[in-house]
């Protein structure tokens, strides 16, 4: 009896040293939840109004974060992002860009919990043409038919 008892102690024992010695998959500090309440832009897509979360893909790849679409459970697109710091505390955990000529704004960073450490995304001249192609191609047009009131 003794004998079982020892083999099952050590067992456990490398048991738990395998498991603690895995990574844990835990959430990165800078992953977070966006509430879209009005269309966006991140590098190469049109966000619509609603619930994503950005993810860090994996604890080896710090700069590579999954955009996920959490209404409908699908992802977005894996990004490329860089470090980003900003000098002043403030309450918003995301920063936009100022509204483009075709009206569209763009995520630009995020802090989680207002701080001053985050990342930001990094958008090429042909996401900017792409984004804007896409938020005109989806705008309505606007006045009356010929001969409507």
């Amino acid at each position: 009896m003794k004998r079982i008892t020892n083999t099952l102690v050590g067992v456990f024992a490398v048991v738990l040293l395998f498991a603690l010695s895995i990574p844990a998959i835990a959430q990165s500090p800078y992953d977070i939840t966006i509430q879209a309440g009005d269309e966006v832009a991140v590098p190469g897509h049109l966000l619509s109004p609603g619930h994503y979360s950005l993810k860090r893909v994996d604890y080896e790849s710090p700069n590579t974060y999954r955009l996920m679409d959490e209404d409908t459970m699908q992802v977005v697109g894996v990004f490329h992002v860089i470090p980003d710091t900003r000098s002043v505390l403030e309450e918003t955990a995301v920063t936009l860009s100022a509204p483009d000529a075709a009206g569209l704004r763009m995520i630009q960073a995020w802090y989680p919990s207002g701080g001053l450490q985050g990342y930001q995304f990094v958008y090429s001249n042909k996401d900017l043409q792409k984004l804007d192609q896409l938020a005109l191609s989806q705008q309505q047009p606007t006045g009356s038919a010929a001969g409507q009131p």
